[in-house]
């Protein structure tokens, strides 16, 4: 069973539409949000209501761009579609907008409507490699195929005259690198789940970083973050260091790709998970990136979570002119997308992991033990929140470990009947640390008993 909610807020010049799209069953609560601002103003929303006309439909108004964005955009003919067709004429009226949920194991891309209308979704999942024992890593290219076919599945039941805008919600911390001219990715992307980097962690605290790094990213010293991650991609592969190498997150290579190659970006929610962030500034910080030996003019721009990003390009395989409009890691994504909007509101959703996400406000709190500190989100207008965070990494994971590995489910939904079937455990327990342990212990050489 499915609940949709569409939010309208008021802002000071803007009102923002987030689609929040909750999914509920035995493995996935929560699905997450899309953040997505339009062109709005606040005169005309006080306009429409005065002349009684309710609650406003989505329209085409045009969204300014920044000048970083004018730059460094090229032009692109807006004619045709990617498939080389006329695109219909756009409508006035805009009547739904598209989230893209790219998580671990699958890619989701759902639109959601304006009125009563029941969501429109597609879902395919992608191959999970695991080389070596602890290591886990995604075929970058499959995944951005998976989520241009889903999108444009979406897109061609809805139609493109009808979107007003898409968003983009990922697994946080997953990392690869690639070449921005040829747009092919320098092997596989190294996932969170990754511990491959435990020693060099090891090494970091016991040199004294951890204090620095506590104070400026609100992390811990855990190969789950996506520095060592890089560090490590730079160190064991044949990379070039030149101007054409990319280091990013998953939503950094939607959005690339999703442009053409046009916009290379990531959100500062993303940002905050990759241990080279100053949360602070919402801005990299050269001092760690040098420690962990990640060249800073390799990551993207940091923009805001909601605003727009870019449009969907002409020769990127999906229907062109779509504006991007929000991007926010899953989990912050999960915050906004349930209503947590405000200080001491909290969120624990369901996936392949568990994450307990409080939002604290717009100062950023001290480090507190056992617990992360990261951007909840940051908006058009310039407003940042803060959220402190408990990771516990393997859930729904290991119900898939139950039914794919030691056969004792037939279907995920049997655990729960599996359960009801005895009275209690017997005394006996399982610590599924299969990637080690989260919040608040941070153990990664722990393993599942």
């Amino acid at each position: 069973m499915s609940a949709v909610f569409l939010i309208f807020f008021r802002g000071d010049s803007t009102v923002g539409a987030i689609a929040g799209v909750l999914i509920s069953g035995p493995l996935y609560l929560g699905f997450g949000a899309v953040m997505a601002k339009f062109g709005y103003q606040r005169t005309r929303m006080n306009d429409l209501r005065r002349a009684g006309k309710g609650k406003p439909e989505l329209d085409n108004e045009p969204v300014a761009t920044s000048d970083t964005e004018q730059s460094r955009s090229k032009p692109a003919p807006t004619s045709r579609t990617a498939s080389g067709g006329n695109r219909p004429k756009s409508s006035s009226r805009k009547r739904c907008v598209i989230a893209i949920d790219a998580g671990t194991t699958g890619v989701r891309s759902r639109a959601v409507f304006v009125d009563d209308r029941p969501p429109v979704a597609a879902y395919r999942e992608f191959a999970q490699h695991y080389p070596s024992p602890g290591w886990v890593e995604h075929d970058a290219t499959e995944i951005w195929n998976v989520a241009a076919s889903t999108l444009r599945q979406v897109v061609d039941e809805v139609g493109v005259a009808n979107v007003a805008a898409l968003g983009i919600t990922n697994q946080r911390e997953t990392v690869l690198a690639w070449n921005r001219s040829t747009g092919e990715p320098y092997g596989t992307a190294i996932v969170w789940q990754d511990r491959r980097t435990a020693d060099r962690c090891e090494a970091l605290a016991a040199d004294g970083h951890l204090p620095l790094i506590r104070e400026r990213t609100g992390l811990v010293l855990d190969p789950y973050f996506s520095g060592t991650k890089a560090a490590w991609l730079l160190e064991h592969r044949d990379i070039p260091l030149h101007d054409d190498l990319a280091i990013g997150t998953i939503d950094s290579w939607l959005v690339w790709n999703l442009t053409g190659g046009r916009r290379f970006v990531t959100d500062v929610t993303n940002a905050s998970r990759t241990m080279l962030c100053d949360i602070r500034r919402c801005a990299w910080d050269p001092e760690l990136c040098e420690l962990l030996g990640v060249p800073i003019e390799a990551l993207p721009e940091i923009v805001a979570s909601s605003g727009r990003i870019g449009i969907t390009a002409p020769d990127c395989g999906v229907p062109e002119g779509i504006p991007i409009s929000g991007i926010a890691g899953d989990q912050q994504a999960a915050l906004f997308g349930q209503a947590c909007v405000e200080p001491g509101m909290a969120k624990n959703t369901y996936g392949t992991g568990s994450f307990v996400l409080l939002n604290v406000g717009e100062t950023c709190p001290p480090a507190t033990d056992g617990m992360l500190t990261t951007v909840a989100w940051k908006l058009a207008d310039g407003t940042v929140h803060y959220a402190l965070e408990g990771s516990i990494f393997v859930t729904g994971a290991a119900v898939q470990w139950l039914r794919d590995q030691l056969g004792l489910l037939v279907t995920a939904a049997d655990s729960q009947k599996l359960a009801r079937s005895v009275p209690d455990s017997a005394g006996v327990y399982m610590v599924p640390a299969f990637t080690g342990l989260g919040a608040p212990h941070w153990a990664p050489a722990a393993q599942g008993l």
